[in-house]
């Protein structure tokens, strides 16, 4: 694992016909996920912590893999642990560990939308990928419990997702959002195979509020919408900044097919990023939204996650200085984030995977067996 990891991603080939295998993922999965199926994130080894996001962004490398029996184990460990057994009861709670009386189990039950999301696109698209109906059934019971609970209809905006189920309302006036839990081809996808439900309205308002909160074109960890004042500020406990997690909304940007309606829109905004990374290849930690300002040097998974945006958009000088970057594979011993952003862009932009433009998932599986 040696190689540079930006010039791997940018090779003109895409992988083979018939490539065996897909080693990024299969070096996460060794590193990260346990035989029945957890994912680790080792940031504290004490606790040992897994999150759904892990699972959520695990279960979709897998099925864009054609790794059908991890996904079962982590499908099946993600509903038992975190959703008591029942996704059409529980949505998944966010945070599972060792706890300091010395057992394992939820350390925070509330949810995380984002999360939420990507398991139930998972879980959709396994089931008509690999033509397993209970896939499906599960998918449409959590899709359930995310209208019902992290759905809510805020004056002045409509019908918006918040990042959880509780603690996103500060105030009777006051909402707080998260782009970043917003991917745009996971809600191209409810809204086009649920033509007349909530969903619809739901990816409306997101993309709507994705570029709104970010007039610079640089998007901010979180946000706030004062409904009294109709107006979005910067974050009341973050403040005005884009760091670890707006750094997603340039990967899911970036990894929106040419032929989708909101593309064009949507990387010409967000392509602005590409203005801020330094001559060395360095892209920003730290970005400030409402000033169009930016601070220090994002770790590798940041140069990672902006690849597909800035070829999409043909940023060839910037890319070329990302490409021959002295990068190499992040490390394994505790870079969980910067694998997840690594996996994303790599397999997109080496065709191990990509979207239509209603948001299903593409894999490259037409010539391996399954």
């Amino acid at each position: 694992m040696g190689a540079l990891l930006l010039n791997s991603m940018l090779m003109a080939e895409t992988w083979a016909c018939g490539s065996p295998s897909w080693e990024y993922w299969q070096t996460f999965r060794d590193h990260f996920v346990t035989q029945d199926g957890r994912v680790i994130d080792p940031i504290d080894p004490a606790k040992m912590i897994t999150t759904s996001e892990g699972q959520s962004y695990a279960l979709f490398f897998s099925l864009a893999a054609n790794d059908q029996e991890t996904f079962a184990k982590m499908a099946t460990w993600t509903e038992n642990n975190l959703s008591a057994g029942h996704f059409e009861q529980h949505l998944p709670g966010w945070l599972w560990g060792h706890m300091a009386d010395g057992s394992w189990g939820l350390m925070d039950d509330n949810s995380a939308t984002d999360a939420d999301l990507w398991i139930a696109y998972s879980l959709a698209e396994a089931a008509r990928l690999w033509n397993v109906p209970e896939y499906l059934v599960k998918s449409e019971e959590l899709q359930h419990q995310i209208l019902s609970k992290e759905s809510v209809g805020v004056e002045g905006l409509g019908n918006e997702l918040i990042p959880g189920a509780v603690g996103f309302h500060s105030s009777d006036h006051v909402w707080r959002f998260n782009p970043s839990y917003l991917p745009p081809q996971v809600l191209r996808y409810f809204s086009s195979n649920y033509p007349g439900s909530a969903w619809v309205n739901l990816e409306k308002n997101s993309l709507q509020l994705l570029e709104t909160v970010s007039p610079f074109g640089l998007a901010p960890d979180w946000v706030e919408f004062d409904t009294k004042k109709q107006a979005f500020t910067a974050d009341t406990t973050t403040g005005d900044q884009g760091s670890y997690n707006a750094i997603r909304v340039y990967l899911w940007v970036g990894m929106l097919p040419r032929n989708d309606p909101q593309w064009a829109s949507l990387q010409d905004h967000f392509s602005a990023i590409a203005r801020f990374i330094s001559p060395d290849g360095n892209v920003p930690e730290v970005t400030y939204p409402l000033k169009g300002t930016v601070t220090g040097n994002g770790p590798v998974g940041f140069s990672s996650a902006v690849v597909p945006l800035l070829q999409a958009e043909g940023k060839e000088a910037t890319l070329e200085i990302l490409k021959f970057q002295n990068l190499v594979t992040p490390s394994v011993s505790n870079s969980y984030y910067n694998w997840v952003l690594t996996l994303f862009a790599e397999g997109f932009n080496n065709g191990i995977f990509s979207f239509s433009k209603t948001g299903s998932l593409i894999p490259d599986w037409s010539c391996v067996s399954h």
